[in-house]
């Protein structure tokens, strides 16, 4: 608990809490909140430090104090505080690290513990306009939050799991993760306009964000059509170095997919198209279903004949994780593209290195792919979604319209492979009540069967009306579906009843080649006296996991860049 709790300190700095993909609560993701952001404040904190003790096998439950969110952890039967936002925590005569109630209880405990922690709330709390805290000294503020008892309960608001940080490379695809950044940060809503000009910063008001590129550029003369194409496409064909419409009289339709496991903030895609500007181009942000004609599109000559179109997709991007770009034309000709997007990472997840020698492991996860639905706080943002519904209302929350009848919203998520697993997750307003339900099921045969896989009756807690449904289900699949429907069964009899946040992946098998191999380089720097000096290692890995020794000299090393690439 501890060790996880030094992780949070080591990783993780108290910063405005972002918003993002239409979702109206704060990001509570632990794989974006690490590897993207590495900031929030508290009410991020705790249920991103929640999700780390739990994927140790530990039990949590989190508080909020006062307008302060703190964690806390069970073991050895009893619970224990361990804050990783104000930075703090106490023991107890018997030698245990205290609870909240304990220290509600007994103000000594922040007076004089047996032992605390080292730091041992450095900071302040933040002030009415968001910002990072500022140093004030000795903690007897923060035992004002919990003396203060009138206010003091418990938040089951955690963390809605699923995001998954693997990407497949393609043919002709780039990633370079870079601990330094070009000035280009996702600009939530919600952030203060002092802040907007600095980007996020850590207490020691240091700019502390990282940029990382993710580039395409397929070779039309090589690369296969299923790494090219997305769901969607139709009369289209590789031939000659060039994607040519199939069958004339009718518009041949292009599909293609960028999928970037951190936030995107921005992103823009070039295309070499033979013939006349009559192609049409759109963008969809929620996997296909619905499309937008792109508008900052501009046309011109290219060498060798035919135009050049360059799209700025930023708008629809940033803040996003996927877009879909469509080109449609009767007699669509492209000769060429390229997709740059730039996006957000928290330089603290980046490897350490050391002076002297380090070992690099290079490791290579599941060969998986996966398709994901977000469902937004609008009417419409929902509706698109759903293939089918009865007594559903659908504001903010997806709730049956009418007190004690069932109501239910089918959704569909579809791949380009055989499904293997399904990830689903959100955040459930569920007050006390009897009578009330939720059921979540999935199908892989059209709705004909039904598994299964959450059931909620009757809460009974009288300290929470809100939790949070995450689970992977791992599918058998024999007959290879590449479909899935997820119903959500409710009845309600109150009005603060209802499903928000609700994010679905489903997974898909996505072999690569035999004999893949990655390019991968690593630059750093190492410092000797005043001065830095660059310093670069590559490598080309055909097996994994693969070790490799990085002799770094010097006093002092800091890490710069990691570019991924396939190796012919």
């Amino acid at each position: 608990a501890v060790a996880c709790w030094k992780f949070m300190l080591d990783h993780f700095y108290h910063w405005q809490a972002p918003t993002e993909e239409d979702i109206y609560q704060t990001l509570r993701d632990f794989s974006k909140a690490v590897n993207s952001y590495g900031y929030g404040p508290c009410y991020v904190n705790a249920p991103v430090v929640t999700a780390l003790w739990e994927a140790a096998g530990l039990e949590t439950r989190t508080w909020t104090i006062t307008g302060h969110t703190i964690p806390e952890v069970k073991y050895g039967g009893a619970w224990h505080l361990l804050d990783a936002d104000a930075r703090g925590w106490h023991r107890k005569a018997d030698g245990q690290i205290a609870s909240v109630q304990e220290l509600a209880n007994d103000p000594k405990l922040f007076s004089e513990p047996k032992e605390k922690s080292d730091p041992y709330y450095p900071y302040g709390l933040p002030d009415a306009v968001v910002k990072p805290f500022e140093h004030w000294g000795p903690a007897c503020k923060i035992m004002d939050l919990y003396l203060s008892k009138k206010d003091n309960y418990m938040l089951n608001r955690r963390a809605v799991m699923g995001h998954p940080m693997y990407l497949t490379l393609r043919p002709g695809e780039t990633i370079t993760l870079s601990a330094a950044n070009e000035g280009k940060w996702y600009k939530f809503q919600g952030a203060s306009t002092n802040d907007l000009a600095t980007g996020p910063l850590e207490v020691d008001k240091k700019v502390a964000y990282g940029n990382g590129r993710l580039t395409w550029r397929p070779d039309l003369k090589t690369v296969p059509a299923p790494d090219l194409l997305w769901l969607g496409s139709k009369n289209v064909r590789l031939a000659d170095g060039r994607l040519l419409t199939e069958k004339d009289g009718e518009p041949g339709v292009a599909v293609f997919r960028v999928w970037c496991p951190y936030v995107m903030v921005e992103s823009k895609a070039d295309l070499a198209v033979q013939g006349s500007t009559g192609s049409k181009v759109e963008i969809s942000n929620d996997g296909g279903i619905s499309w937008q004609e792109a508008t900052n599109v501009t046309w011109a000559a290219q060498e060798g004949g035919g135009l050049k179109t360059a799209v700025d997709l930023t708008d629809r991007a940033v803040g996003r994780y996927e877009y879909l770009l469509r080109v449609t034309g009767n007699k669509l000709s492209l000769s060429g593209a390229q997709f740059d997007t730039i996006f957000q990472l928290a330089p603290l997840s980046l490897p350490r290195l050391k002076p002297g020698r380090n070992k690099v492991t290079v490791f290579r996860g599941p060969d998986e792919g996966h398709v994901q639905l977000v469902l937004g706080p609008s009417r419409v943002a929902k509706e698109r979604y759903i293939v089918e519904s009865q007594n559903m209302d659908l504001p903010k929350k997806l709730t049956p319209a009418n007190t004690n009848e069932l109501g239910f919203a089918v959704f569909r998520l579809a791949a380009p492979a055989a499904l293997t697993a399904l990830s689903l997750g959100a955040n459930l307003n569920f007050d006390r009540g009897r009578g009330q339900r939720i059921e979540m099921l999935y199908s892989l045969d059209a709705g004909k069967t039904w598994t299964s896989i959450f059931k909620m009756t009757d809460n009974t807690n009288p300290d929470n009306s809100q939790f949070e449904f995450d689970k992977r289900i791992p599918l058998q699949n024999p007959s290879g579906s590449k479909e899935a429907l997820v119903k959500v069964e409710m009845v309600r009899n109150s009005k603060y009843f209802g499903l928000m946040c609700t994010r679905f992946y489903a997974f898909y098998k996505q072999p690569q080649p035999e004999g893949a191999r990655l390019a991968v380089d690593l630059a750093w720097q190492e410092k000797t006296g005043d001065q830095w000096a660059d310093k670069k290692k590559s490598l080309v890995v055909d097996k994994f996991p693969a070790d490799f020794d990085l002799d770094c000299g010097g006093e002092a090393v800091r890490f710069s860049t990691i570019r991924m690439t396939p190796a012919p």
